[in-house]
């Protein structure tokens, strides 16, 4: 009838309601039960206020969300537009406003969650949070490198040899969704039936090298323990260095390739940090066709690459010359190094490029039809934000949403 009543009392079969405005209305019901439903006896105290025709619909739109968001994989937007869509036109523009009932969304599945220490040192992560959803342990290390970096792994039997029959990894971090305890999230993915997953899930307080030595010895020993052996060709990684030397150290006999997607953001960010993005953006002196030449060298075979970048530098506009310094010295021939010879001659050398032409090189990517690119990671990334839907959750519902994550993979 437009109102809503509270249980105020039972006695026997009958139960005693009053208005929800208690304080300026004296309405009162009384029901009973019969058969397990409420059937109106009468109403004992009239009201002195108007129905609210669409209060009804509101409070269950309100409850609809508060049953639907602890199991529901959806990012809080889509499962607040589902049950928006459940409800009557009126009833709809008299709801909360979508960010209050996303926030609801988030509210729920943060009850019943353990609250979130102060310092990394203290998070201790229970038994409900070591298991994926179908029962197979997910957390399966728990480090402490010597630099004070706390790394917890999670993965399953299954997807370290699914990890094993992937020749090329694909490895990145996300920092958007992550607790302010770690660092970053770092993933390693894999090939599955020529599909891309995510088949590792890192969380790291700090992002060192030493800390990546031990992500990648930790996730090789554990692979070792259930006679699974990790030796992957191809890891494609992005431009930090830290990521890189540890990979050179624990994997030594993999093929190492910085994301060309990543090159090419790099550089372009380099012209905007150089003050020429006019003339890249009008192609002035053929500015932007030049740069885009820089990261064409990448298709090259490796050892072509210095002689073509040689043939291409003479053809950049003298506005170019810091841009080319930064690019030789980093990125194909190596910083200038003046010494002095045994016979007090002074020779200038190169020292090796902090990312040498082999490193991001995609000629034999290309040829053999493998990924030049993080870019499926990247898409997984986004994806993996949506999903969470809000930047910086707790350590307990990132874990949660590891496991659905590791549920969509398993099936």
């Amino acid at each position: 009838d437009g109102h809503v009543y509270i249980l105020d009392k039972v006695n026997a079969r009958r139960h005693y309601w009053r208005c929800e405005r208690k304080m300026e209305c004296h309405g009162r019901i009384i029901t009973e039960l019969v058969n397990g439903e409420h059937v109106l006896k009468r109403e004992t105290k009239c009201h002195l206020h108007a129905p609210h025709i669409c209060r009804g619909d509101i409070i269950n739109a309100r409850a609809a969300i508060r049953d639907t968001a602890p199991t529901s994989r959806e990012a809080p937007a889509r499962v607040v537009q589902e049950v928006c869509n459940s409800v009557n036109v009126a009833a709809r523009q008299e709801l909360p406003s979508d960010s209050a009932m996303r926030q609801l969304v988030r509210r729920v599945r943060k009850a019943g969650l353990p609250r979130e220490p102060d310092s990394v040192e203290d998070l201790v992560i229970g038994d409900r949070f070591r298991f994926s959803l179908q029962g197979k342990s997910f957390l399966r290390r728990d480090s402490i490198c010597d630099d004070g970096a706390r790394i917890f792994v999670f993965c399953t039997d299954e997807n370290l040899r699914h990890l094993e029959s992937s020749a090329t990894w694909l490895m990145d971090g996300t920092f958007k969704t992550v607790s302010r305890l770690f660092e970053q999230m770092y993933t390693i993915h894999g090939y599955v039936h020529g599909a891309l997953f995510p088949l590792v899930y890192c969380l790291m307080s700090r992002r060192t090298q030493l800390a990546y030595q031990q992500l990648l010895r930790d996730v090789t020993d554990l692979a070792a323990e259930h006679q699974v052996l990790l030796s992957p060709s191809d890891i494609i990684v992005d431009f930090e260095i830290a990521s890189i030397n540890a990979v050179r150290v624990e994997l030594p006999d993999a093929n190492i390739h910085g994301c060309f997607f990543h090159l090419c953001q790099i550089l372009w960010r380099r012209v905007q940090s150089l003050g020429l993005s006019r003339l890249y953006v009008e192609n002035i002196n053929d500015f932007a066709t030049r740069v885009r030449q820089l990261a064409a060298l990448a298709f090259l075979p490796v050892e072509e690459v210095r002689e073509a970048y040689s043939a291409v530098k003479p053809l950049f506009p003298p506005e170019s010359s810091t841009l080319l310094d930064w690019w030789e010295t980093n990125y194909v021939l190596g910083r200038p190094v003046r010494r002095t010879t045994a016979d007090g001659q002074a020779v200038v050398i190169r020292s090796t490029p902090t990312f040498p032409p082999s490193l991001w090189n995609v000629c034999r990517l290309t040829n053999d039809e493998q990924p030049r690119t993080n870019n499926g990671v990247e898409a997984w990334h986004r994806r993996w934000n949506t999903l969470v839907g809000s930047e910086h959750v707790g350590t307990f519902s990132l874990i949660t949403q590891m496991q659905a994550e590791q549920e969509t993979t398993e099936t």
